[in-house]
Order: C-alpha cells, then structure tokens, then sequence
C-alpha cells in the first residue's frame, strides 16, 4: 500500500506506474492523478503551440493545408483572381469574412482528405460551403432550397419601368426602403404568397 502524494488517497502498488529510471521505483502520485491533469495539460500546450506556428509561420500553414487537397499556393491565388477575388457563390471578399477561404471539391471522387487534388471546384466562405455541404452537395436540393426562399421572400418592384429585387433583412440594414436604380424612385413591396393567404 501507499498514499499519493496528489489526492492524499491510500491505494494498492498496482495503481501506480513505476518510474523510468529502469529501477523497480513507484512513483509518488497515483495513476489517476499523474494522468488526468498532464493529459489537460498537453492538449492546451498542444492548441497553444498550433496557434503560435499559425501566427509565426501563416505561409507554412497554408501550404500545409492546400497539401491536403492536393494543390499549391499558386494554383489558390489564380482560382481566387479567377473569382475576383471572392467567394465562388457569395462574391464576398475575404476582408469581409475575416478567414481565408475553403477549397471546395467534389465529395463523390475524395470524400475525404487528403484529396487528389483533380476534384477541386473552387475556393467557398466557410459560410458557403458548409451550406451546399449540409444540402450534399446535391443541385436538385439546392434548386428546391432556392425556390422555396424565393417562394417566401417578398419583392419590391418599380411600378415605372418593372425593375424588381428581392428584400432581404441586409438589403434593409443597409439601404431602408430600397429605390429604383433606373428612375431613382421607391419601390413597391410585392406581397408573397404567405401575406396574399392571410
């Protein structure tokens, strides 16, 4: 028998590991507790370190991570020109999401990494890809999705010359009521299938 050092706890010989010195020496804090808090230990000593090579080292990091789909830096920077410079479905900038973006490929080829590199489509927000990644990757599901929004999203219409856009809550955030871009007049709200029920 003998007490550990850490929980104060008197336990059997065989709940404690033996020192590497090679010499049949026990250790003076118990399995459990010489495990437990190394192991927390080593995971946030391990997260801190990627951290600070992502922070130190950002071009090696990319590069490591394009290694796993199977392409290069230089291939990233003409998907992204090709692009202009945003997001293959959204067009946003990467300024705008704060992250760089993804590389999309076709999950029917490498449905997981490391990939081949010959099924890359595109470079996505993360935003993007985790939505047509969530609809598999399917344009049946995506075509559905796009029509049901669109069956319930209201419009607003230029009763002068017919211009219509849809009215999305950023539209609103961003300009109010929006205005014609052809007269310059305020549009009209189209009422949606919903609201013509009511």
């Amino acid at each position: 028998m003998k007490t550990c050092t850490k929980c104060g706890q008197t336990k059997e010989d065989g709940l404690f590991s033996f020192k590497k010195s090679g010499l049949p020496v026990l250790r003076v804090a118990c399995k459990k507790c010489s495990n437990t808090p190394r192991t927390e230990e080593r995971k946030i000593k391990a997260a801190r370190y990627r951290k600070t090579q992502r922070e130190l080292y950002p071009e090696r990091e990319r590069r490591r991570y394009l290694k796993i789909y199977g392409t290069t830096p230089e291939w990233y920077d003409a998907q992204l020109e090709k692009q202009g410079g945003g997001c293959g479905i959204c067009h946003k900038k990467t300024d705008e999401t704060g992250t760089n973006f993804a590389v999309d490929h076709d999950h029917l080829c490498c449905p997981k990494v490391p990939v081949c590199g010959e099924c890359n489509r595109g470079l996505l927000c993360r935003s993007c890809n985790v939505g047509i990644g969530n609809l598999d990757d399917s344009a049946d599901l995506l075509r559905d999705a796009a029509n049901y929004i669109d069956k319930y999203t209201p419009r607003a219409v230029c009763l002068t010359t017919g211009y219509s856009v849809e009215l999305t809550r950023k539209l609103f955030r961003q300009h109010g009521t929006p205005k014609c871009p052809c007269c310059d007049l305020s549009m009209t709200e189209v009422p949606t299938k919903t609201k013509e029920a009511k």
